[in-house]
């Protein structure tokens, strides 16, 4: 495998990191694998146009960017369980996160970060890959009705910001670079980090609620859940949610 090379860019407050990460691409075209972390964004984004609560230098917040790569377009969900297994991996010493489908990180329910992917595409290739994490470190508020927590509000001890930082940007480049240079991915370990796999939890889909058991996901990252009638149903982003 080879050892990914980091170019890092730390940065006082900006509008996003993939934003400004995504224009340095556009301008630069760096060769090595790329981060831009900041203590603060203030239009942070998470999927499908939800925004990100961050308190000033409280969090870890980063977003990574791949060399150039040739990646399948449709197997973009392969990088999505590489980089949560490589956050998993980088995260378990100090708590034993779970992995909320498609890119949530949670613990004891509530949200601890999330991730956002966005491929630069040419063709049915990725051409480059720009990977934004926000965790939650030492945060300690949220505004009313938000389900979250922070590493520090669980454990003691925590390490740096900017350790954490490095130490995540690293597992989740490595994690990448082990797909890209073998061309798998463990689904099975990242199905057994998730939330409800293999147990039966309520969920909803078109403001109706029901039971199944979150049991797979296709080739296209669609979860798969089995109803109590034993029949599976598929279900892509934004269509299903997990009640917690």
């Amino acid at each position: 495998m080879h050892k990914p090379v980091f170019h890092f860019h730390h940065f006082d407050s900006v509008d996003s990191t993939n934003s400004l990460l995504s224009k340095y691409l556009d301008e630069v075209s760096p060769s090595n694998w790329t981060v831009f972390s900041a203590d603060s964004q203030q239009n942070g984004r998470g999927q499908m146009g939800t925004t990100w609560q961050d308190e000033p230098g409280a969090n870890a917040l980063m977003s990574i960017l791949t060399p150039p790569i040739s990646w399948p377009a449709q197997r973009m969900f392969d990088i999505n369980m590489a980089v949560s297994l490589g956050i998993h991996r980088a995260l378990d010493f100090i708590l034993p996160i779970q992995l909320k489908w498609p890119n949530d990180l949670y613990f004891n329910g509530s949200k601890l970060g999330g991730v956002l992917i966005e491929p630069s595409l040419r063709g049915a290739y990725a051409q480059r890959v720009i990977v934004g994490i926000g965790i939650n470190v030492h945060q300690s508020k949220w505004e009313s009705g938000v389900r979250a927590t922070s590493i520090a509000l669980n454990k003691p001890n925590v390490p740096p910001v900017e350790e954490l930082r490095k130490r995540i940007a690293e597992n989740v480049a490595q994690s990448i670079q082990v797909l890209l240079d073998t061309g798998k991915v463990d689904k099975q370990q990242y199905l057994e980090h998730c939330l409800g796999y293999q147990t039966m939890q309520r969920y909803s889909s078109n403001q109706t609620e029901f039971e199944a058991k979150f049991v797979d996901v296709d080739e296209r990252g669609r979860q798969v859940l089995l109803l109590p009638s034993g029949e599976k149903k598929v279900f892509d982003l934004k269509e299903v949610k997990l009640v917690l």
